[in-house]
Order: C-alpha cells, then structure tokens, then sequence
C-alpha cells in the first residue's frame, strides 16, 4: 500500500527481467487502493505486465489482492511478491 516512492519499479523490472521464458511468466500487479503514484507507476508498465486496480475497504487486508490475482492467474505456480521484493 503506497509504495510509490519505494522500491515498485526495481520489483516489477526484476520480475520483467527474470531469466525465464517470457511466455511462460505472467506479471500481475495489483493497486489494492493506494492513493500515492503506485496507480500511475504500474500503469507504465502495462504493455508488459496485468496490471489490477482495486478499491481498498477500510477492513480489506493483503489476502484480499492476491485473491483477486488467484483469480485470473493461468499459471501453474504463484509466487507473491510484496512491492519492495527483488527478484
């Protein structure tokens, strides 16, 4: 939640840069209702990755997201990263 001014890019560019098939891997990052730059920050990288915008409830928690990743993932492997994760 707000991790724009962390470390999101270096995340998301780890995972694009992951030495691994490139259409074996499915990016998903999700905006679970940040109100910084992370919407924004994501977005940028869309025609590389599934980006997600969610409307975060004041009882929402993290397992709410990756619920919602789960859903449409197609993989048959899911790893979570938080946003200041480098792979």
């Amino acid at each position: 939640y707000n991790e724009a001014s962390r470390h999101i890019k270096e995340t998301i560019e780890s995972a694009i840069d992951l030495n691994y098939p490139k259409d074996k891997i499915e990016i998903i990052a999700i905006n679970h209702g940040s109100i910084d730059d992370t919407a924004n920050i994501i977005d940028s990288y869309k025609d590389k990755i599934i980006t997600l915008h969610i409307t975060r409830k004041t009882t929402d928690r993290k397992g709410r997201a990756l619920n919602t990743a789960l859903e449409i993932a197609k993989g048959q492997f899911f790893v979570c990263m938080d946003a200041d994760s480098i792979i």
